[in-house]
């Protein structure tokens, strides 16, 4: 005989009074629109949040690397005895961010 999953959970349950109540409430939890409803909308917003989450956190690493990579080349062409003007211009960054940058390498 061809038993439903909730024919055999019941039955399975049977005699066992904490599983017997875990049983209705799953029971009343599947019967509750309201409540899917709810959980499907927080699972799909939830899981935007994760995709946005780490599409931020690459565009915020690829920015950190973009700089670090910025401050390295500024320490090798000062080392090289490019003046900051050269520098400035070779990076298309202004004189007051090379300053900024090379007090930052200073401390």
């Amino acid at each position: 005989m061809f038993e439903t999953s909730k024919e055999k959970a019941k039955e399975l349950t049977e005699g066992d009074e904490i599983l017997m109540r875990y049983n209705e409430k799953v029971e009343e939890a599947q019967k509750d629109e309201e409540l899917l409803q709810a959980y499907d909308h927080d699972e799909v917003h939830f899981e935007l949040g994760r995709e946005e989450g780490i599409k931020m956190g690459i565009t915020q690493g690829i920015a950190q690397g973009i700089k670090k990579n910025q401050i390295e080349v500024i320490e090798n062409m000062m080392d090289e005895g490019f003046g900051k003007e050269t520098i400035a211009k070779c990076l298309k960054i202004d004189m007051e961010e090379l300053e900024r940058v090379l007090s930052k390498i200073k401390n």
